[in-house]
């Protein structure tokens, strides 16, 4: 395992860590939701990748959180169809990574064309 492996196995391990704590304070039912509704997006590979699913179940924190303080059911956030519910969140998460990647290409490309214009 090379250097940045490690550093970033430590990291994703204590951002785990940090998300279970949250988990942990959901009202109970709450947190079985959360489980129920993670394991369904790591089994259906809605989420594959740390970074991108750490995004995603924070969102979902955020908002079972919320919902919990409001005393809120769990279908008055998510709707009857839950696992649709999950997808879409997943979704929107992918829109977010689909404009970081424009951002990344817009800013190298101006990058690029502040150098041409140099010589």
């Amino acid at each position: 395992m090379s250097m940045m492996e490690k550093i970033w196995d430590r990291q994703g391990k204590r951002e785990w860590r940090e998300m279970e704590n949250r988990r942990k304070q959901l009202p109970a039912m709450y947190d079985k939701a959360f489980k129920e509704m993670r394991s369904y997006m790591w089994t259906t590979g809605v989420v594959s990748k740390w970074a991108d699913s750490k995004l995603i179940f924070e969102e979902l924190l955020d908002i079972l959180e919320n919902a919990a303080a409001d005393q809120r059911t769990l279908t008055e956030i998510t709707g009857a169809d839950v696992a649709k519910f999950c997808d879409e969140l997943a979704f929107k998460s992918s829109d977010w990574k689909d404009r970081y990647r424009k951002r990344l290409n817009e800013r190298i490309m101006a990058f690029e064309k502040e150098e041409r214009e140099k010589w």
